[in-house]
């Protein structure tokens, strides 16, 4: 792992001091199955502390750091088990509009609000399963009188669509790409919530001829698509860290557990099949913690897009896999403590699998 700066290592004790004081498990065990499974105290506490500004410009208000900052908050978030949605509800919607900001004062408004904690929002671009990019797009924007009219398509797979405050609504209009700020509550539009396994949820949106008033858009042009398109990317790349995270959480929980669980007299740690195994998922989290530095570091030189491209599926694919394997691995170590919810161990594999599922949706390719 690259040795990191001043900065860095400030951001990484910023976060872990975040988890000592807001303990994730037990905020996940307090707000899962809730009506809208988000505390937005925390997540105002979580932008008060920066997080969601380091990719924003000094110019537009924010910390100007980058890709790398960004890489170990959610590694960080990840391995803390935090269920908030901070890559595609923060950090991916900030992408979105940093580059659209300096055209517009609506839009550099709106980054303050969601870089501050005072507005949640999310993307809302694709619109069915295997639709994996933008040039599926089929939702339709059209002038009518005084506002627009969507329609033509769902949005679909939207994290924590029940809280959020408004959307950013990616659609064409006469082919041109569009984006544009949606309230939730909107006449017209309809949002039908899925749970997780996790106990979180995430939404689809149907517009249904809904009508936006005129400064419901943000942008329009070229700009936009390859504002989202970037945005999209990066989510990937830190959905990939976040993933390590929870698999490291998993086997530094399963290492603890087996050096305290007495069996015959030792520590079940001290037999060696078991060593094996902890051996054998110690080595898949060293493996895609590289894969997803691997593709961080693609992403910050100078790189083709068929390289950075190929670095980023090598990357969700990989730590996606080890999440999943580290953490059913996890389980089966535990013993029938495993699977019982007063332990932290099934809180790792079931933020996995919710994880690797939306990882899914954001994958470069078809599985």
């Amino acid at each position: 792992m690259t040795p990191l700066d001043e900065t860095q290592t400030m951001l990484r004790d910023s976060v872990q001091a975040f988890h000592d004081k807001q303990p994730a498990p037990a905020r996940v065990r307090r707000i899962r199955d809730t009506a809208v499974p988000f505390d937005r105290a925390v997540w105002r506490e979580m932008a008060e502390a920066g997080w969601f500004g380091v990719l924003v410009p000094e110019s537009l208000g924010g910390h100007g750091l980058g890709a790398t900052e960004a890489a170990l908050i959610t590694s960080e978030l990840g391995r803390g088990l935090a269920p908030e949605p901070v890559v595609a509800c923060g950090l991916l919607v900030v992408q979105a509009l940093v580059p659209l900001a300096p055209e517009s004062a609506t839009v550099r408004q709106l980054l303050e609000a969601v870089g501050g904690g005072e507005t949640v929002a999310a993307l809302a671009w694709q619109e069915a399963a295997g639709a994996l990019d933008l040039e599926n797009t089929r939702l339709q924007a059209r002038k009518q009188g005084e506002g627009w009219l969507l329609e033509g398509a769902q949005k679909r797979f939207i994290p924590l669509a029940s809280a959020a405050e408004g959307f950013l609504v990616y659609a064409l209009d006469a082919g041109i790409p569009a984006l544009f700020w949606v309230k939730s509550g909107q006449a017209g539009l309809q949002e039908q919530n899925h749970r997780t396994v996790d106990g979180l949820n995430f939404g689809d949106l149907s517009f249904n001829g809904a009508t936006l008033p005129a400064d419901a858009l943000l942008a329009r042009g070229p700009a936009v698509r390859e504002a989202v398109a970037q945005a999209i990317e990066l989510a990937r790349l830190l959905s990939a860290f976040e993933l390590v995270g929870v698999a490291e959480r998993a086997l530094d929980t399963t290492v603890a557990y087996t050096s305290q669980r007495v069996q015959f007299g030792k520590p079940i740690a001290s037999f060696q099949v078991l060593q094996h195994r902890m051996v054998d998922m110690w080595m898949h989290c060293q493996l895609a913690r590289a894969s997803a530095e691997n593709a961080l570091l693609d992403w910050n030189r100078p790189a083709d897009d068929s390289t950075r491209i190929q670095s980023l599926r090598a990357a969700r694919a990989r730590t996606a896999a080890t999440a999943q394997l580290v953490g059913k691995a996890a389980i089966h170590l535990h013993g029938g403590m495993g699977i019982a919810d007063e332990t932290d161990i099934g809180l790792c594999l079931k933020r996995g699998l919710t994880l690797s599922a939306r990882a899914r949706h954001l994958a470069a390719v078809p599985e």
